[in-house]
């Protein structure tokens, strides 16, 4: 074949495929009939992950541990793509809530995408800048990935937060419709972030984000918040029905007042009286109770009424009492560098977030782009406040350096971590969590957020109450700062607690696992050999404990390992297909006692075992590795 046929035939299948492309993409767009429509971009992951099965593996020198019987957290690093396809078999339908800051795509925020069509040119991936052509349908498909795999991690009555800007609102609204439904749409919550500045804006400055709400159920997100503990303090009486307090009947201010006549105790009547409740509603009161007479000094008497509490207050859809000011003092405190991270959330943000669902008693929280680690910060002062939560963080460890103003910084997405010594971003988001329980040493001046509100002209009119609420706040917390400072500003009344430089800040406490993504065997889940099956019965073993939340291992051998809760649950695994130490193994699990959850190699179901403990009550029998793969395979990895 001559040069000009060889060329020429290569210019032909140049072509072919050129028209390949253009009527894939053209089927792509038509196969959209409504709603949102956008190029499927193909994603690429690390060479070890290809064709590979997914595990966790534990980092033991890394664990956290207090012995304070508080929940143990977990931190998983590594793409959080593989760590939400093995958690689909730890925590399906387990986690109650689910909030994530994913990058914004602002076309400058460092948002860095994997196409495997041109792993050749950008074996890292392309940074997607604002102008560039699959902006959009890149973030998309990135997205879309994970957020499938997140919905089956939620409960029935599960509920995830997602954090965004203007710049994917709509596409990201539209894209969690087409995955929960558009009925199973709860809110779009604004957050005024910050309050001033903004004076180099082009045309207006942009003071707020977006928090998107979506449920697995609507029908189930009957939700009230809780509380505050100033706000309970006016409640200070309580019978067999709820609490409540005494407040005067007399309302003479009403545009549309009740008028009757009313008998005090001495005989003596006030006329005309001018009553917040119907005169029936008056007398049943004075009979049950409900209704009593103070003696004012003048000898007259004063009617008072049990005002009770509600059961909840509704949460409102703007959220202006906390800013991004407070997360960069945050980070200051913890860091010593404002800088630590160049938008991290406020804790109490995310603290609000999660107390608007009426959570079970020991609620589950993930968060799979952990960025700074608020989101396990937030979960441990709910912790502290009488709650069971456990929280779960997914990081990736990746970092690129790169000049920027002078500074070296590491970058990924919307989060820009300044060079503190740190070799990964997962390692930022570890100290985070590290200072958090176990407590720390600040050489910063630290203020702390003890009550905000937003007072309207309601509550106005009970100001002496309120000023009673907030002045008690300070007399309980004198003695855990240096100074307490109630402010009103901008409409909201906050009280702050300050602490000066150099000062211990006392952990929250509770516990942390350190896990690591991982792959195991030669093929993909649904492509798995015997050989692959072994090998990842052998390598199941955080998968299983994380599944039954029983984190500590109390004895490995060749053929069996043993973990428990420190609580009296224990999880015991065989995973060898050599059963020469069954019967070891078997005794040793009898001797356990409490609950045991027990896993077995097994070809089949593992139905074959389950007469080795049918007079044990307290044990229950499963096999691996088949039913780990079978989630995989439902997941289509």
């Amino acid at each position: 074949m001559s040069t000009n046929d060889k060329t020429n035939l290569a210019l032909l299948q140049k072509i072919k495929r050129l028209r390949e492309k253009v009527d894939y993409l053209n089927s792509q767009l038509k196969n959209k009939k409504f709603g949102l429509s956008w190029i499927d971009v193909p994603e690429s992951f690390d060479a070890e992950s290809e064709n590979k099965i997914p595990i966790l593996e534990e980092v033991p020198e890394l664990a956290i541990y207090n012995d304070d019987g508080k929940p143990t957290h977990i931190l998983i690093e590594g793409d959080n793509y593989h760590a939400l396809t093995c958690l689909n078999y730890t925590h399906h339908g387990k986690v109650d809530v689910i909030y994530i800051d994913p990058p914004y795509n602002t076309g400058s925020d460092g948002f860095t995408y994997k196409d495997s069509r041109f792993l050749t040119e950008y074996p890292d991936g392309t940074t997607i800048h604002k102008n560039h052509p699959l902006r959009h349908s890149a973030w998309l498909s990135f997205m879309e990935k994970r957020l499938r795999l997140a919905k089956d991690l939620l409960k029935d009555s599960g509920v995830i937060f997602i954090s965004i800007d203007e710049n994917e609102l709509t596409n990201l609204s539209s894209l969690c419709n087409s995955i929960w439904g558009v009925s199973n749409n709860v809110a779009t919550l604004v957050w005024q972030k910050r309050k001033g500045g903004g004076n180099d804006s082009t045309h207006i400055a942009v003071d707020h984000e977006y928090i998107l709400i979506y449920v697995n159920n609507k029908s189930n997100a009957k939700w009230r918040v809780g509380y505050s503990s100033e706000y309970l303090r006016r409640y200070r009486f309580e019978d067999d029905i709820s609490r409540y307090y005494f407040d005067t009947l007399s309302r003479p201010g009403l545009n549309n007042p009740i008028i009757y006549d009313v008998e005090c105790p001495d005989g003596s009547i006030i006329k005309n009286g001018m009553w917040q409740i119907s005169e029936k509603a008056f007398l049943n009161g004075k009979r049950n109770g409900d209704v009593i007479f103070v003696k004012n000094d003048d000898g007259g008497y004063t009617p008072m009424h049990k005002v009770r509490m509600p059961e909840g207050r509704v949460f409102r859809s703007i959220i202006s009492n906390v800013s991004n000011k407070d997360a960069a003092d945050e980070m200051e405190m913890l860091f010593d560098n404002k800088k630590a991270f160049s938008n991290p959330k406020p804790t109490r943000l995310i603290e609000q977030l999660i107390e608007i669902p009426n959570l079970s008693k020991a609620p589950i929280i993930l968060d799979f782009f952990a960025g700074s680690g608020t989101t396990l910060h937030a979960t441990a002062k709910f912790v502290k406040n009488g709650n069971n939560a456990q929280c779960i963080l997914v990081q990736l460890p990746e970092k690129t350096w790169e000049l920027q103003n002078d500074e070296k910084v590491a970058k990924r997405g919307n989060e820009i971590t300044f060079d503190l010594g740190y070799d990964n971003l997962a390692e930022v988001v570890y100290d985070r969590c590290k200072k958090v329980l176990n407590g720390y040493n600040s050489s910063k001046t630290n203020t702390e957020i003890l009550y905000s509100e937003n007072i309207t002209l309601r509550k106005l009119n009970n100001g002496a109450e309120l000023i009673r609420n907030v002045q008690q706040l300070k007399e309980d917390n004198l003695s855990l700062f240096n100074e307490i400072k109630i402010a009103f500003e901008d409409g909201v009344l906050s009280v702050k607690g300050k602490r000066i430089a150099n000062t211990h800040i006392i952990g929250l406490g509770g516990s942390l696992k350190y896990y690591r993504t991982s792959f195991v065997g030669k093929n993909q889940p649904k492509d798995a050999t015997d050989e692959d099956k072994l090998t990842l019965a052998k390598k199941a073993n955080c998968l299983l404990s994380i599944a039954e939340n029983t984190l500590y291992e109390t004895e490995s051998t060749d053929y069996y390992q043993l973990y428990t809760d420190n609580m009296g649950k224990c999880t015991a695994i065989y995973f060898q297909e050599d059963y020469s130490k069954f019967d070891e193994f078997r005794n040793k699990v009898i001797e356990l006692g409490g609950k045991v959850n027990v896993y077995i190699f097994s070809w089949t179901n593992g139905s074959e075992f389950e007469s080795e403990f049918e007079f044990e009550d307290n044990i229950s029998v499963k096999s691996i590795p088949q039913p780990i793969l079978d989630i995989y395979k439902s997941l289509n990895i």
